[in-house]
């Protein structure tokens, strides 16, 4: 797996546990990250994948989400764990 793989996987990692917080969120909080621990398993090739999130616990103001790759056969590709501070979205321009 090549550094720049890694940021990719790191990078899909991000986008979609921070959308699972704002789609779990209705659309009223977002993460702005803290901590964002990675794992990579396994290399990834340019292939299909599928990009699973979590929210293990939302707070009041710190929400931790898991996120996971997976490619053929359910092998995990990558893993990571985001921890971020909640802001509110109503004050953000569309």
């Amino acid at each position: 797996s090549s550094a720049a793989s890694d940021v990719y996987k790191r990078q899909v990692l991000d986008d979609c546990t921070a959308l699972c917080v704002l789609f779990s969120t209705k659309g009223k909080r977002f993460p702005n990250t803290t901590d964002f621990h990675t794992t990579f398993h396994r290399p990834l090739l340019l292939e299909p994948v599928i990009i699973k999130a979590s929210i293990l616990k939302i707070g009041k103001n710190i929400v931790s989400v898991e996120g996971k790759i997976f490619k053929e056969k359910n092998k995990l590709v990558a893993s990571c764990l985001h921890t971020g501070f909640l802001f509110d979205t109503h004050g953000m321009k569309k």
